[in-house]
Formats: C-alpha cells, sequence, structure tokens
C-alpha cells in the first residue's frame, strides 16, 4: 500500500521464542511509493513479547531521522495502545513506552495497528535474529 506523498511507513515487528526467551527485532522503513529505504534487523537477547514489540518501535524512532511525517505500523495492539494512551501501560514497560514516545519527540509520528500477514517483512526480519549474539 503506498503512503502519502512525502510521508514515510515504518513496519516493525518484535519476535520471541516462546513467552520468554531468545528474541529479535526487525524494521522495514519505505517512502511513499512503497521503496524500500533502510531495514535492521538485530537480536535483544532474552525477552518477552511486548518487550520485543516496543523495543522496534523504538529503534525505528532512533534510525528515523528525517524531518518528515513518520506512520509506525505494528500488529500488537496492546503496544499501540500503550503508545496511544500512556496512562494504560502496566507499570513494568511504562518506561520503555515512554522512551519510544520521546524517541520521536523531535518529529511528527503515528503508529497504527495493522494485521499480522501485512506485517510479513518486518516479522522476518525479527525472526531472522532470534538464536543469535545480541550486538
Amino acid at each position: 500500500m503506498k503512503n502519502w506523498k512525502g510521508s514515510l511507513k515504518f513496519n516493525t515487528d518484535g519476535a520471541v521464542q516462546g513467552s520468554f526467551g531468545q528474541a529479535g527485532i526487525g524494521g522495514v522503513l519505505r517512502d511513499h511509493d512503497g521503496k524500500v529505504i533502510t531495514k535492521f534487523s538485530k537480536s535483544i537477547g532474552h525477552s518477552d513479547p511486548a518487550t520485543a514489540q516496543l523495543l522496534a518501535i523504538k529503534e525505528a524512532l532512533l534510525v528515523f531521522s528525517n524531518q518528515m511525517y513518520l506512520e509506525i505500523e505494528s500488529d500488537s495492539n496492546n503496544v499501540g495502545c500503550w503508545i496511544q494512551k500512556p496512562v494504560t501501560t502496566p507499570v513494568v514497560f511504562k518506561k520503555l513506552v515512554l522512551a519510544c514516545i520521546n524517541a520521536g519527540s523531535n518529529f511528527r509520528w503515528k503508529i497504527n495497528l495493522i494485521g499480522t500477514r501485512q506485517n510479513g517483512e518486518a516479522d522476518s526480519l525479527a525472526k531472522a535474529r532470534i538464536n543469535r549474539r545480541k550486538k
């Protein structure tokens, strides 16, 4: 799907073995024509799924250094809700949610919830880093 002219879209995902295990994060940044600008794929050691999702979003916000509008897409409903309404965030994730919000404080951005099928490439990048050493 194409983005609005001048906007960028970052698909992000976190992947974890089980409910707490080896984890990875991934993301794909595309321009308004859907052309890939950059990707990331990192091991994050052991994690739970929500933390992996939040770290993927934070990484995308740190990678983004443009002054255009950015859309972050995630397939995690909880994480999207927490970023949109930080007061609903469980205490254990509050610091990381606020770090994500702070990482995007110098430009306009929003988070959109998408289906897992729409997030395939970011999911593959995240899964590729499971069982690899954290760098």
